[in-house]
């Protein structure tokens, strides 16, 4: 596709912005250099549980599902408020941040499992000059009032900060649903600054 240089699918799963910045905080606390990291090295070091039914790995015979969910929405907001300063971090919470690398995005996200459903966690960052979540929460009701098939949300607190709980939709009895973006469907490449069609 035009502007794109690796199919839209792909490019979509790829680790980027919230996750990035998760991985290679991990990576440097554990002394590697990030500055020049290999794009497949983020690959590898995303969690499994992404949007979708992709996942990558670098053997071709045995997969091993990476990034294990267990931490609750307020060790998620802790822990990304920790990482946005660079502040230290309990073993404990960094794994939990394991899971955000799943999730993608450019804001602070992952996947929390709360009474047997599994929840896309929105969390607030200090960087925020709006209420970000709220806006979001806002619109996915207005999109549910006007007829438009939307995941159930709840806005929740977590740390003294409003976080948006969006119910998973991707995932069914029988496994993973295959599912691609907007962007991805019209041929645009999300990290451009302008929208581009393809003709």
């Amino acid at each position: 596709m035009a502007g794109l240089n690796i199919p839209g699918c792909l490019n979509e799963a790829w680790p980027d912005g919230w996750s990035k910045v998760v991985i290679e905080r991990r990576l440097r606390d554990g002394g590697v250099d990030v500055s020049s990291l290999h794009p497949f090295t983020y690959l590898r070091e995303s969690g499994s549980d992404r949007v979708g039914a992709l996942d990558f790995t670098d053997d071709p015979v045995d997969w091993t599902s990476r990034g294990a969910r267990g931490a609750t929405v307020d060790e998620l907001q802790q822990g990304a408020g920790l990482v946005e300063t660079g502040e230290e971090m309990a073993p404990a919470l960094r794994a939990a941040l394991d899971q955000a690398t799943a999730s993608g995005g450019m804001r602070p996200k992952a996947w929390v499992d709360i009474s047997g459903v599994t929840y896309l966690v929105k969390l607030s960052s200090r960087s925020d000059t709006r209420p970000v979540t709220n806006i979001e929460a806002v619109a996915m009701d207005l999109a549910g009032r006007v007829g438009l098939h939307v995941a159930p949300t709840l806005l929740v607190s977590a740390g003294a900060r409003d976080v948006l709980l969006v119910e998973r939709f991707d995932r069914t009895a029988t496994g993973c649903q295959m599912v691609i973006s907007g962007a991805t469907m019209l041929g645009i490449d999300p990290f451009l600054g302008a929208l581009r069609l393809v003709p």
